[in-house]
């Protein structure tokens, strides 16, 4: 599986640097809409995933490390120069949970920079990893603000979509985040008090990811009895494999929950 996993990563890999290099302007032009531009945090998210299986061989670990760092950022400020440009009641209207993959991708970053922590004696990687974790965090909140107002205010069965499930996954790979970056700190032994001080907030990611499980539950099902035709997995053009992004989300408090208490 994993070595599956990882050529259908250099093929896409290499299919994103073949569009770079043939049509550059445009594809800079689809990276600065803000939709996309956050979607693009999923390449962030695959490399970190992808880093700890190469631990036996540092080259390919270094590599996707690099690339991680290097394309949160480029991809960040995109992110932040499109979202100023816009009206505020423009990105109220507009937020839904795939937004949320800003979140994601930053708290990634903050795993494989603590994890980096005890490979190198440069002190960055450790400054990085609590500075994307504490950012991971507030970006969740923020955005998490605005899908909840946008939700309260009108909320139809149709915007139940499955990145929805990304409000759950979020803040549990902010725990696992948290997590190692905890680890990271007690070896470094003159960090030990902010280890300790990480402990809390940690837990109540963990608490929150595993809140957010029966409220997305009941709105799947309530969008279910209000469009019967969205439990269906086919369509006759071929597979629907938009349900599957819900999976992956699912996945994540049990991995969670495996390193608490760090």
């Amino acid at each position: 599986m994993f070595r599956s996993r990882s050529f259908a990563f250099v093929v896409l890999f290499a299919g994103l640097g073949l569009r770079l290099l043939t049509q550059p302007r445009a594809s800079f032009r689809l990276a600065g809409r803000l939709d996309i531009a956050l979607r693009l945090f999923t390449f962030v998210a695959a490399c970190a995933v992808l880093g700890p299986r190469f631990v036996a061989h540092p080259g390919a670990l270094w590599l996707l490390a690099i690339a991680v760092t290097g394309a949160w950022l480029i991809l960040f400020p995109l992110f932040v120069v499109d979202v100023r440009s816009r009206p505020l009641a423009e990105i109220r209207k507009h937020a839904h949970g795939a937004w949320l993959l800003v979140s994601v991708a930053t708290a990634r970053l903050a795993i494989t920079a603590a994890d980096l922590t005890d490979r190198t004696t440069w002190p960055g990687w450790l400054v990085l990893a609590a500075v994307a974790w504490i950012l991971a965090v507030l970006l969740y909140v923020l955005i998490t603000a605005l899908i909840v107002r946008r939700a309260a205010a009108r909320l139809a069965p149709e915007e139940v979509t499955p990145d929805s499930w990304i409000l759950m996954g979020a803040p549990a790979v902010a725990a696992l985040a948290g997590a190692h970056l905890r680890a990271a700190l007690i070896s470094q032994r003159s960090a030990t008090g902010w280890a300790d001080a990480t402990r809390p907030a940690i837990f109540v990611l963990w608490v929150l990811a595993s809140l957010w499980i029966p409220v997305l539950v009941y709105a799947q099902m309530w969008r279910m009895d209000h469009r019967p035709v969205s439990v269906q997995f086919t369509a006759p053009g071929g597979p629907r494999s938009s349900r599957w992004a819900c999976t992956p989300p699912r996945r994540t408090p049990p991995h969670s929950s495996c390193t608490w208490p760090p």
